[in-house]
């Protein structure tokens, strides 16, 4: 077992049910999102038995919405590889920032945490982690609870394509960043943080702008990761 991963990281039915508590507003405002992705693949020819199956199994509502776009009679599959690679690049980074506390976890456990691990259960679980937090059942919980809602959003939009739901028109569309930004305050009083946040941010703003595309989330995780490991090791 690689030497940085924790000895006191547990897993326990107990942590799992304090993720999914944790992450239940969050959940609750991903529903509309995945009642639009329902609608939107209906509308886009795709049948409710493959909508469906996509959500269970690929449960990446940026990654969908992009297949989406470049769905049609004939699907180039070099662009879309592409563009999911793009669009989900940063769950290598969240990867690895995860394992030192599920290292020593069983495969079985991994592969369960790690197939729901979202932008959102991961922001969560990593500031429990940084305030002491040690029950990797807190990764598994929340992660859950989103592809649960996800789905169930998803399954809502395929039986009622037709009817669009706009998540925007209901404010909806502010409170993912809102979420991310109150999860980053709290997180900034752990030392040393502002290292790789800055490395991030200016890397992925200058991509932004000189190359087009989403090619700045790759670019910014990397350099925010880069960073952080650079900050450990000195």
């Amino acid at each position: 077992m690689p030497f940085f991963a924790e000895k006191k990281a547990t897993f326990t039915l107990n942590g799992t049910i304090r993720g999914a508590k944790t992450i239940w507003p969050v959940a609750v405002a991903a529903l509309p999102f995945g009642i639009t992705f329902g609608v939107s693949a209906g509308e886009a020819g795709l049948p409710a038995s493959t909508t469906l199956s996509m959500s269970v199994l690929v449960f990446s509502g940026a990654a969908q919405f992009a297949v989406l776009d470049l769905w049609s009679d004939t699907v180039l599959l070099f662009p879309l590889v592409l563009a999911l690679l793009a669009v989900n690049a940063r769950n290598i980074i969240m990867g690895v920032s995860v394992y030192p506390w599920i290292g020593r976890l069983s495969k079985y456990k991994i592969a369960m945490i790690t197939s729901v691990l979202t932008d959102a259960n991961w922001a969560v679980s990593m500031d429990a982690h940084g305030k002491g937090e040690r029950d990797a059942g807190i990764l598994l919980g929340s992660g859950l609870l989103l592809w649960l809602t996800w789905v169930a959003g998803t399954g809502i939009g395929v039986f009622f394509t037709g009817f669009t739901v706009s998540p925007e028109s209901l404010g909806l569309d502010l409170l993912m960043p809102v979420f991310f930004i109150t999860v980053l305050i709290g997180m900034g009083k752990q030392k040393g943080v502002f290292i790789p946040w800055t490395a991030a941010a200016v890397v992925s703003l200058i991509t932004s702008y000189l190359v087009p595309g989403s090619w700045y989330i790759i670019t910014g995780a990397l350099a925010g990761g880069i960073a952080g490991v650079c900050r450990d090791i000195r």
